[in-house]
Formats: structure tokens, C-alpha cells, sequence
């Protein structure tokens, strides 16, 4: 009977609120046990892991004028730890507003690499691209803004700014306000983006990052093809310190209408700052949909890395377990599960 009054009590409560916005509950819990060799540190080479998954709520609500104000509050969760705990402010949250002229975004959201996603066809899997085309470059950040200008067709121009705060969260301390854009097209299952940012930590003898991509895919139906060229340059005091180029290329093919192949391959150019320390990775997976909203997978991942390489293939979105060293060469298969709610 408690249960029962308490539940209505909280049904009650939360009634107004949803009278006014339209609120939803959403999430993705991911979960593979994979096996991986190479590395000579990897004591236990069979794993559980979470693999990004998380929880969020996000929701709008209509304003006068043809406005309408947008929220979303996103964490990821782990469960393959000592317990299951909740990663709290580390996934896009944010509240904006948005209407004719376009939308606005303020929070923790997308920063210098929100292109490793735009040719990656092992996102939080063993083989994830961004293992290779992150090159480096904040992540989410804390403290940006965020504005996506009215559709031109099928043209799409975002704009991001990291706030002087938001560089010195993110590691380039003391910070300094640093602009980013990317231009999307998307028509007839073809697909392009061109992200660029100028990142700077403001100090005497200025650190800069630039990093660079352009990507492209088409959808022919029964398969998708997709490429990508990431290029990240960095100096200090005016100098080159470093330059790394990525080439990414993958395909899938749809097997039957539940069913799909595919494969992708990251090749890691010879750093400016260093010698011998790219690297090439295979990736190739099967994934089965047993619904529209869950799905089972197999997957192989290797990276052949370079004398000074220590390029991995279980980072980014899946979840890390290895630690390499200069010229291992790290390999890993996985069976996963994944449920969307």
C-alpha cells in the first residue's frame, strides 16, 4: 500500500511538469566481453565491458513567439566495475532555445573532434575509428556554446565556440575563447563534412592546436561506403611541434534486411614530433538486429603500430582496458549485445 501512495504521490507531482514540456527518457546499455593479445601488460586478456553506455532525459517545451526552449541532462553509466555508478556531467548536456533563426546551445557538449563520428563504422566497438581521428584534440568540453544556423537545403552550418573556461577544463590552461565550424551536407545517401577549429591556450609562449577533417559516405541501399582525412597540426610559440595525418576508409553490406558486413581500416601517419610511430588498424564485424531496438554483434579488431607506435584498438567509445607499449601490435575479438531505450 505505501509503494502504491508513494507512486501516485510522485505521478502527481511530476504531472504539471510534463503538461508543459515534452519530456523523454532515453538511454543505451552496451555490453561486450572481449578477448584481447599483444600486449605484454595485459595480464587478463578477457574483459566485460560497458562501452559508453548511458542515461539521459531531454525534452522541449513550445514558447511564444515561434520559440521553443530544449534541454537534455545525459550520463554515462559503467556497470562493469566494483559497482554500477554514474559518470556524472561527462556525456552532451545542455539547455538552448531554438526557432526560426536557427538553434542555440550552451553547456558540456561536442568540442574539437565531433567529426570522429562522421566515417565510423565500429563507434563504441572494438576498432572504434576515433582510436586513430582523435588526434589529440578535446573531447566534450564544459563551458561552450553552440549554434546551428536554418537549413540551406541540404546544407547544415554549425558553429562552436569553447569559452576561455572551457579550454582551461579541458586541459590548455590558462585558456583562450577558440571558434570551430562544420559544414554537413546530406541528399540522396550522400553524405560531407568539413570541421575545422583553432584552438589556443592563451599563454606567453601560445600553445595551438588546428585539427582538420573531411568526410564523406554514400548510402547505395543494399551497403554504405565511407572515407575520411583527418589532419591535426600543432604549435608552440609559432613553431611546429607536432602534425598528424589519419586516413579512414570502411564499408558495410547489408547481408538480409536484420544483417550486415562490414569492415574499415585506420591508417596513423609518422608524427612531425616523433619517429616510426604510426600505425595501421584492421577492423571487420558482423552485426545481427534481433529488434529495432536491440542487436548482437562479433567483432575482430588489430593495430600493427609502427617501432614508437602505441596506437590501441579498445579506447574512445569502448571502454579501455589496455596499456601499450612502443611497437606492440594489440589484437581483439568481442561479442557484444546492445538494447536502445
Amino acid at each position: 500500500m505505501n509503494k502504491k501512495l508513494i507512486a501516485i504521490a510522485v505521478a502527481a507531482a511530476l504531472a504539471p511538469a510534463a503538461a508543459m514540456a515534452d519530456i523523454t527518457v532515453y538511454g543505451r546499455v552496451h555490453a561486450s566481453l572481449d578477448s584481447t593479445s599483444g600486449v605484454a601488460s595485459n595480464t587478463n586478456n578477457l574483459a566485460l565491458n560497458d562501452n559508453s553506455s548511458r542515461f539521459g532525459v531531454k525534452g522541449s517545451e513550445a514558447l511564444d513567439g515561434g520559440l521553443s526552449a530544449l534541454f537534455q541532462l545525459e550520463t554515462g553509466v559503467s556497470y562493469s566495475g566494483t559497482a554500477t555508478t554514474f559518470a556524472n556531467g561527462n556525456r552532451d548536456s545542455y539547455i538552448g532555445l531554438t526557432g526560426g533563426f536557427g538553434t542555440f546551445l550552451a553547456g558540456r557538449l561536442p568540442a574539437a573532434n565531433q567529426f570522429v563520428y562522421d566515417s565510423n563504422l565500429f563507434g563504441d566497438q572494438l576498432g572504434d575509428a576515433a582510436n586513430f581521428t582523435n588526434v589529440g584534440t578535446p573531447g566534450r568540453a564544459t563551458s561552450a556554446l553552440h549554434y546551428v544556423a536554418p537549413a540551406f537545403g541540404p546544407v547544415t552550418v554549425a558553429l562552436t565556440v569553447l569559452t576561455a573556461s572551457a579550454m582551461s577544463d579541458n586541459g590548455l590552461a590558462p585558456g583562450k575563447t577558440s571558434p570551430g565550424i562544420k559544414v554537413s551536407y546530406a541528399d540522396n545517401g550522400v553524405t560531407a563534412s568539413l570541421t575545422t577549429f583553432s584552438l589556443s591556450n592563451g599563454a606567453a609562449s601560445e600553445t595551438k592546436m588546428a585539427p582538420l577533417s573531411l568526410a564523406g559516405s554514400y548510402d547505395f541501399g543494399m551497403g554504405k561506403v565511407s572515407a575520411q582525412y583527418v589532419k591535426a597540426k600543432t604549435t608552440v610559440g609559432g613553431a611546429d611541434a607536432n602534425t598528424t595525418k589519419v586516413i579512414n576508409v570502411g564499408a558495410s553490406f547489408k547481408v538480409s534486411d536484420n544483417d550486415t558486413a562490414k569492415v574499415q581500416i585506420s591508417k596513423a601517419s609518422e608524427s612531425l614530433s616523433a619517429a616510426s610511430d604510426g600505425a595501421t588498424m584492421l577492423a571487420v564485424g558482423f552485426d545481427h538486429a534481433l529488434s529495432k531496438k536491440t542487436g548482437v554483434y562479433v567483432v575482430y579488431a588489430k593495430v600493427s603500430n609502427d617501432a614508437a607506435g602505441t596506437y590501441t584498438m579498445d579506447n574512445w567509445g569502448h571502454q579501455s582496458r589496455l596499456t601499450v607499449a612502443a611497437g606492440e601490435d594489440p589484437s581483439g575479438f568481442g561479442v557484444g549485445l546492445t538494447h536502445n531505450f
